[in-house]
């Protein structure tokens, strides 16, 4: 074996066509020395390993993960402007509304100000583990690019030595969290799920023959998707806290109870008088009745009242 190994690691389509091409070859190198060794009795154990490898290394995309970036940024961007402008309008309008469902709709507002903020830590917190994920599947070919390499550099020296060399993968986090280092919420929770180094080194090629070089391109194979499947555990643990942190018993805080509808027994609808460009084809309330039908209770899994009667939204009703 000789010449160079040389790919674009970001094209994910380049990557797939030269993994496809490569694993078939060594394969077929790792039958051939095999027979011209005397080492055929090996082949059932590594060629089904080597297989494993270059189907892993053949896995992960890295390119729907800048598409999944730019919507968590248009995202991050739309709950900002719900903070910083929506909300804040609400609230400049309701400054000469006042009695008891004035108050009871401020404390939901304040609540929703708060859900916002919420929603917002957490699309950074999903952004950061999106970066993760692109970060892992790069920093996985590039380890596999450097292992190729110090395979064929193998193949063609005439004595191997055993020097350790460090994974791409064990750092692959350290730029991302580094600005996050103080995070808090569900940023500060992906950032101690990516935390820590992976901690895994494997050794530089040695071999007495090139049978052995072969099966060492397995073992360092695995090294590489041993690390991988540590780092990838990382980010899955990040998604998971981050879920945990808006739903369930945190689901109120993101998706506050609505406030209640207060109407005087003697409001009439006459004297309400919307003008037809507001009340937009809406149905005038009856006299004597709430300014806002409550829903009605519905049976069965899709219905949004609970138990109490109280209408509560989909997403918090246990099904």
């Amino acid at each position: 074996m000789t010449g160079s190994f040389e790919v674009d690691v970001e094209s994910d389509s380049e990557w797939l066509a030269a993994m496809n091409e490569l694993g078939p070859a060594c394969r077929e190198m790792l039958r051939i020395w095999a027979e011209m060794e005397g080492e055929e009795e090996q082949l059932s154990n590594y060629t089904p390993r080597m297989e494993e490898i270059f189907r892993c290394f053949s896995s992960g995309s890295q390119h729907p993960a800048d598409e999944i970036a730019d919507a968590l940024r248009d995202s991050r961007d739309l709950m900002i402007a719900v903070n910083e402008k929506h909300l804040e309008l609400v609230q400049g309008a309701l400054k000469t509304w006042h009695g008891t469902a004035a108050d009871d709709f401020e404390v939901y507002l304040a609540s929703m100000k708060e859900a916002s903020r919420k929603y917002e830590n957490a699309l950074v917190g999903v952004s950061l583990l999106v970066e993760a994920y692109r970060s892992l599947v790069l920093s996985m070919r590039r380890d596999v690019v450097a292992l190729v390499q110090r395979w064929i550099a193998a193949m063609e020296a005439e004595e191997q030595t055993q020097a350790k060399i460090g994974l791409a993968i064990a750092s692959a986090f350290v730029a991302l969290i580094g600005t996050f280092a103080t995070a808090g919420g569900a940023t500060g929770l992906v950032v101690a799920a990516l935390g820590g180094g992976i901690g895994i080194e494997i050794e530089q090629m040695g071999a007495s023959s090139y049978f052995e070089i072969m099966t060492s391109l397995v073992h360092q194979g695995e090294d590489i998707v041993h690390g991988v499947n540590r780092a990838r555990a990382k980010i899955e643990k990040g998604f998971r806290d981050l879920t945990e942190d808006i739903t369930g018993t945190k689901l109120g805080e993101v998706r506050p109870a609505r406030p209640q509808i207060i109407t005087a027994p003697s409001f009439d609808p006459d004297d309400f008088s919307l003008s037809e460009e507001f009340q937009r084809g809406h149905p005038v309330p009856a006299p004597g009745g709430p300014l806002v039908e409550e829903p009605k209770p519905e049976k069965g899994p899709e219905s949004d009242i609970d138990e109490h009667g109280t209408d509560v939204y989909p997403e918090q009703v246990m099904r």
